[in-house]
């Protein structure tokens, strides 16, 4: 559901380990079997939505209308990588505040804490710019 990828196609990727975006079957077909599933788990995807914080809501569907706006350009940006680096820079900053009240001053954490949050950041990092050359490599 959040791919927009055929089920059948992602459980195929995750046997194979393959990272290629390139779709197995032809778009119309892709796009009936998306429809059938969607039918066929209408109930639990309903329940499953239900569950997810209204902000996650905000964010899938601005990812969904970013994606196609995206294609319909012709723009190879891939969003979500993008808002990854941002949200990843977010906690790295977040991490480090012990306080962020107006009323009391803003002070760091200890200088050991402080070093294994960047380390973390940059693990990240590092994990996204990997996924965002090896998705060049393939389209």
């Amino acid at each position: 559901m959040l791919t927009s990828r055929p089920f059948d196609e992602i459980l195929e990727r995750s046997k194979t380990k393959s990272l290629s975006t390139q779709s197995i079957g032809n778009n119309a077909s892709d796009k009936a079997m998306i429809r059938g599933y969607a039918h066929q788990y209408l109930t639990e995807i309903i329940q499953m939505l239900d569950k997810v914080p209204r902000q996650m809501l905000l964010l899938f569907k601005m990812n969904d209308c970013l994606r196609h706006i995206d294609h319909d350009l012709g723009s190879p940006t891939n969003t979500l990588l993008v808002a990854g680096k941002y949200a990843a820079e977010t906690v790295y900053k977040e991490e480090n505040i012990v306080s962020s009240s107006l009323t009391i001053p803003r002070k760091t954490k200890p200088l050991f804490s402080g070093i294994k949050s960047w380390i973390s950041y940059m693990i990240v990092l590092s994990r996204i710019n990997v996924h965002q050359t090896i998705s060049r490599w393939f389209r």
